[in-house]
């Protein structure tokens, strides 16, 4: 309330330097004309007395409304205003009608009343559209993260707030060119609005969207939605500086036409970025990774967090982040881990030579049987478990199998069973693991 209570005072303030530049500048005037005309007379005489100012009539600018209010907001605003100042010109009585600066007293204390109204409407319909937006997202089961319902509401509640302003200023009967300069300004504040409030909402379908999709388990769609949702925010920015332009008599055919002369050499200055952006496409048709795959690359491992339009996001297992551009990804190889039907666990059991041929036999038999019967273990692919390989300090079981797991916890889980299932087996066959030993032999003379 204090920031729009600051508002208030600046605007206030403003608009009572306009009215009194404007005012100095038409005395000036009227005060030079009537200085002339007594001259070409008999002889210099001081000028006359001005005549009080009597109140302006309404001129056909007013009545028609000018182009920068009625374009946007339309006449509906305008004409509330007009009907407010005749309603007010009825009621107000002959003392207030004194005319003080430019105005009569009466129509600067309508102004700050109306200006006060219009802040006080727009903090309502700021809370109620809060309330309003709250209630749509409990009853879609959306849960915001870093946003809010005021958060949405805010620039909604700023357009209202234009909205009345407009037929504050329409209510008042200001010079011409001052209140030309109103509507121009409350033009450009409610376009930046609408654009803000066009950017949050397109923020807050993306994360909705992003929302549902998780929830059904849509990976997929799950990287377009960020690209969708940047693209429309970059489209939604040009439309309001396209907008804001125009208001301001800008020549935007000849500013499109420029961008167009000078798009090769933006193009051309921007390859790698166009390349980048290019690439993101190239991501998203053919699909090599999803968000949350773990891939790995010829410079890093790591999972998929952002597939962005300039590049793609990797979070390692270090839990730093590492960031790829869109066209280097497209080029190199992606070795995608995520999209494993079954997870190899390939390993080597190392048993001392102590162990007799019929221990080593019925221990290969026992922890082939384990591994098989394990309910995550793969019943598609076969276990295998051999003796292969007598090395210089052990005997080398060859051990291979494969999980049908839906996830990296749950691999880590299982290995964690089987591993263990293993040690029991050895140790209720009194079967030793092998280390690296030397035997040093030692001759006396």
């Amino acid at each position: 309330m204090k920031k729009s209570l600051k508002l208030c005072v600046i605007l206030f303030v403003s608009t009572l330097l306009l009215c009194g530049s404007a005012a100095l500048a038409q005395e000036t005037t009227e005060g030079a004309a009537v200085f002339t005309e007594s001259t070409q007379g008999q002889g210099v005489a001081p000028p006359a007395p001005l005549a009080p100012p009597q109140e302006p009539a309404t001129s056909a600018m007013e009545t028609e409304g000018t182009g920068a209010g009625h374009s946007l907001l339309g006449s509906s605003a305008e004409e509330a205003g007009k009907e407010i100042q005749k309603w007010v010109n009825r009621i107000v009585p002959p003392s207030w009608r004194k005319v003080g600066w430019v105005l009569p007293h009466y129509q600067w204390v309508l102004f700050a009343f109306l200006v006060f109204c219009a802040l006080v409407v727009g903090k309502v319909a700021r809370i109620v559209l809060s309330q309003i937006i709250e209630r749509g997202f409990k009853k879609r089961n959306f849960v915001p993260e870093e946003v809010s319902a005021e958060w949405l509401a805010k620039p909604a509640g700023f357009i209202v707030v234009g909205t009345c302003l407009t037929v504050a200023v329409a209510a008042v009967r200001f010079p011409e060119g001052v209140k030309a300069s109103f509507y121009l300004g409350i033009r450009l504040f409610v376009l930046c609005c609408t654009t803000w409030l066009a950017l949050r909402l397109t923020e807050v379908i993306a994360r909705y969207a992003l929302q549902r999709l998780q929830r059904r388990q849509a990976n997929y769609y799950a990287v377009i939605i960020p690209l969708l949702s940047r693209t429309a925010k970059i489209l939604i920015f040009c439309i309001g500086a396209i907008s804001c332009a125009e208001a301001l008599s800008l020549p935007v055919t000849a500013l499109l036409g420029g961008l167009g002369i000078g798009g090769m050499a933006f193009a051309f200055a921007a390859k790698d970025g166009i390349a980048n952006v290019f690439g993101s496409f190239t991501v998203v048709a053919d699909r090599p990774f999803e968000v949350g795959d773990w891939i790995i690359t010829n410079n890093c491992e790591g999972t998929v967090e952002v597939v962005g339009i300039r590049s793609t996001r990797i979070r390692t297992f270090d839990h730093s982040v590492i960031t790829i551009p869109n066209n280097l990804l497209v080029t190199t190889i992606v070795n995608n881990m995520g999209k494993r039907r079954f997870r190899r666990h390939k390993t080597t059991l190392s048993l001392t030579y102590s162990t007799s041929p019929e221990k080593v036999e019925d221990f290969c038999a026992e922890v082939e049987k384990n591994i098989a019967e394990h309910p995550a273990t793969s019943k598609d692919m076969p276990v295998q478990v051999a003796f292969y390989e007598m090395t210089a300090y052990s005997l080398d079981i060859f051990v291979n199998y494969f999980l049908q797991v839906p996830g990296r916890p749950e691999e880590l889980v299982a290995r964690q069973e089987v591993l263990l299932g293993v040690m029991r087996t050895a140790s209720k066959m009194n079967v030793d693991f092998a280390f690296p030993t030397q035997s040093i032999e030692i001759l006396k003379e």
